[in-house]
């Protein structure tokens, strides 16, 4: 007799545990779908967005997130950000509610970096995917979000030296007296 009553009890958690798990639908999307930074920016944000698109609210202490992960930067390997990490709970709205409803949308705010370092080229071509899984904490993936990092560079701005400046106005000051006696002439 207990052992039909266990069994039926197990099998009862596991079908609500299989109802509760259908009952759960979110969709996971970057705010951006391609965030553009330069080079040396020391904090650089990237926002994810889950929705629960469900028919009902749900605790989100069951969401697992995963990443997010940077892929392969694609065309020139030296414009990669650096580390993905997370912000802190204030930014975060996913951190700081308990529940979300229907319709409901919460965001996680990752933070990167930008490195310089000497193997970069000058061509502004490298897209870096970045990737948020949400699975659901007894397992299966509830949702997947990819957007994209672009590195510019600074680039150079040319600004002429004070020297070079006081060398063009001389020679321009030089030219006074020639002009002045074909004009005579």
């Amino acid at each position: 007799m207990r052992r039909r009553f266990a069994v039926l009890l197990i099998l009862g958690l596991f079908s609500t545990g299989v109802a509760f798990a259908d009952s759960i639908k979110i969709t996971v999307f970057p705010e951006k779908k391609s965030v553009a930074v330069f080079e040396g920016s020391l904090v650089n944000k990237f926002t994810f967005k889950i929705k629960n698109t469900g028919a009902d609210a749900f605790e989100l202490k069951h969401l697992v997130f995963i990443g997010p992960t940077l892929g392969e930067t694609a065309n020139d390997a030296t414009d990669r950000p650096g580390t993905l990490s997370l912000s802190g709970a204030d930014k975060s709205t996913c951190e700081s509610l308990t529940s979300l409803a229907k319709g409901e949308t919460c965001t996680l705010i990752y933070t990167f970096s930008t490195d310089v370092d000497g193997k970069e080229t000058p061509a502004d071509r490298g897209n870096t995917p970045v990737t948020l899984k949400v699975f659901l904490d007894t397992g299966g993936m509830l949702g997947k979000g990819t957007g994209n990092i672009k590195v510019k560079d600074i680039g150079f701005v040319s600004t002429p030296e004070p020297t070079s400046l006081f060398l063009l106005g001389t020679g321009l000051v030089g030219l006074v007296p020639v002009i002045r006696r074909r004009l005579r002439a």
